[in-house]
């Protein structure tokens, strides 16, 4: 009985190394939006990838990490002395900031501010609905959350993935022109060099 109650109580002690939520998120983010503020950085943008419920448990050398409630995976994103940064940071913590090869995202931000300001992604709306509620369609709680900044002036922009996809079972009306969106394109744009870096934790 007692090698049992070891067992469980070392278990609970890793998964309670590190249980952080969204606050704790927006605190790191804070931190160090506040350090770009010092050295004059004024132009950037947070990106937040989530599905509402969705935890994740993270090892740590020889510790455990668990989330909060939702798992939040987010990335900011800059310019600075001529060079382009993103800098992960989740429930667990802070990552070691990542040099971009290029300055295209920081640049299509700052290039498009007033498009991605305005953009409004439609809702899914299928070509084969008839009105009558489907039962068998479940939720999808996917989300993509933008915080962009230039110098006193933010805005934030949130979707469901769900409203950018085509399902197949029915076909999105509105998912042309959400193609069409600046704030969709900047989002495919992360999708695509996000599986190419490396981020370490500090």
């Amino acid at each position: 009985m007692k090698p049992l109650f070891l067992i469980l109580a070392f278990g609970i002690s890793l998964v309670n190394y590190a249980q952080n939520d969204e606050a704790y998120v927006n605190e790191l983010i804070e931190s160090l939006t506040q350090k770009l503020a010092q050295d004059s950085v004024e132009t950037y943008f947070v990106a937040k990838r989530y599905c509402a419920g969705s935890m994740k448990m993270i090892m740590m050398g020889d510790k455990m990490c668990a989330s909060k409630g939702t798992y939040y995976e987010t990335y900011l994103v800059y310019e600075q002395d001529g060079m382009s940064y993103i800098q992960k940071i989740d429930n667990c913590g802070i990552f070691e900031k990542v040099s971009l090869s290029n300055n295209v995202i920081p640049q299509f931000m700052s290039n498009e501010w007033p498009a991605l300001k305005d953009d409004i992604v439609k809702p899914y709306h299928s070509e084969t609905y008839t009105g009558v509620p489907e039962l068998r369609k479940t939720p999808q709680p996917c989300f993509r959350s933008f915080l962009f900044y230039k110098g006193t002036k933010s805005f934030e922009k949130e979707f469901n993935l769900f409203d950018i996809s085509n399902d197949s079972d029915g076909p999105n009306k509105n998912y042309a022109f959400n193609q069409t969106l600046k704030l969709v394109q900047l989002n495919a744009m992360m999708d695509e060099i996000l599986p190419q870096l490396n981020f370490l934790r500090i």
